[in-house]
């Protein structure tokens, strides 16, 4: 079972409630692959950026040819502390270009730290968890400027990560057909904060 919908503020912190936020630079960011070239999966991954997390399709300005991308989100929590109760995800929108369209939140297999991975190469790996581990949660429509939000059960999260370390959350465009190369979405990130320093991701329980 879950929730999910937007606002404009996270709720304020009580002593009974409890966030886990993103430890390491390198625990959120994209994978991102070149459009033109599908069902090729080139691409790179980018652990460590100052820019929006982007969700959708673009077109390159730093590749040599401005080549067209499309880019899946991942963030990685740490579940050490966790006490079993449900789990609410975080995430504020501060972009929209074009018409993304509704958002598909998943879970996948736990992934290691990603790496700064700028060259082109073989992403399939990562690409590909949807099909071979994934577990759709719910589709969204984020707001510019305000948080997302999504309600994860406590039964989900011990079906995929008993014994495991790290919750991983994989965000993808329900729609990623869409032809203009222009619609996507920018997120906050640990790396990225536009307006203040907790607009990064995080998770809720209590």
């Amino acid at each position: 079972m879950f929730l999910s919908g937007c606002e404009e503020t996270p709720p304020n912190q009580e002593s009974n409630e409890n966030r886990i936020y993103i430890q390491d630079s390198n625990d959120d960011g994209n994978v991102a692959v070149l459009t033109d070239s599908l069902p090729d999966f080139s691409g790179f991954i980018t652990g460590k950026s100052d820019q929006q997390l982007i969700v959708g399709l673009f077109t390159s300005g730093f590749l040599p040819d401005g080549d067209n991308l499309t880019s899946r989100g991942i963030f990685r929590f740490d579940l050490s502390e966790w006490n079993e109760t449900d789990i609410i995800f975080y995430l504020k929108c501060v972009n929209i270009i074009g018409n993304p369209g509704e958002l598909k939140v998943y879970l996948i297999d736990e992934l290691d730290p990603l790496p700064d991975q700028s060259e082109i190469e073989d992403v399939s790996a990562i690409w590909n968890m949807i099909e071979s581990s994934g577990r759709e949660i719910a589709g969204i429509t984020p707001q510019i400027g305000q948080w997302m939000n999504v309600t994860i059960s406590k039964d989900t999260i011990n079906e995929m990560y008993l014994g495991k370390g790290y919750m991983t959350i994989l965000l993808k465009l329900s729609d990623e057909n869409i032809d203009s190369n222009k619609d996507y979405y920018g997120f906050a990130s640990v790396d990225y904060t536009p307006s203040v320093d907790n607009d990064q991701p995080y998770l809720f329980y209590v």
